[in-house]
């Protein structure tokens, strides 16, 4: 009977976070990635990158367009970057978030909207980010964002 009960407990406790709401990890990583997206506005890429990003020789941003073309940016390009979005005119709208943590690592896919308001440019993406915990903070190591265009 007592293991019943313990594999019963074990099972909830795996199962009500997704259920009812979610863990503070899961919190903990989605206030990290609102915070980079929010600061993305604020302060020049390179700086968010060293705020929010592990950078070291395996972090990289891997891009695809809506025309097919293809970037991908290192550690190096992430550093070098000292461009800032201007604020008010870059509004990011993400949703649609799956977040899997496992132990100290985390993969989060979300869609994301960016509207460049001076342009009345609207992009969508895919976004797939891995976070690894370091030093009791989550942090941004890789990302894919794939973008598309919307179906009519």
């Amino acid at each position: 009977m007592q293991k019943v009960l313990l594999l019963t407990f074990a099972i909830l406790s795996c199962i009500l976070p997704s259920i009812y709401g979610q863990s503070n990890e899961e919190t903990a990583i989605l206030n990290v990635i609102q915070q980079e997206t929010n600061d993305f506005t604020k302060l020049p890429f390179n700086e968010v990158a060293k705020k929010y990003w592990i950078l070291d020789d395996k972090t990289f941003i891997c891009a695809t367009g809506q025309n097919g073309d293809v970037s991908f940016l290192t550690k190096e390009d992430m550093t070098s970057n000292d461009q800032i979005a201007p604020e008010d005119k870059t509004i990011v709208e993400k949703t649609n978030y799956r977040i899997i943590v496992n132990g100290n690592m985390a993969t989060v896919y979300h869609h994301q909207k960016v509207t460049l308001v001076d342009y009345n440019i609207k992009l969508y993406s895919h976004e797939i980010r891995i976070l690894e915990k370091v030093d009791g903070q989550w942090k941004i190591h890789c990302s894919s964002v794939q973008h598309y265009l919307p179906k009519e």
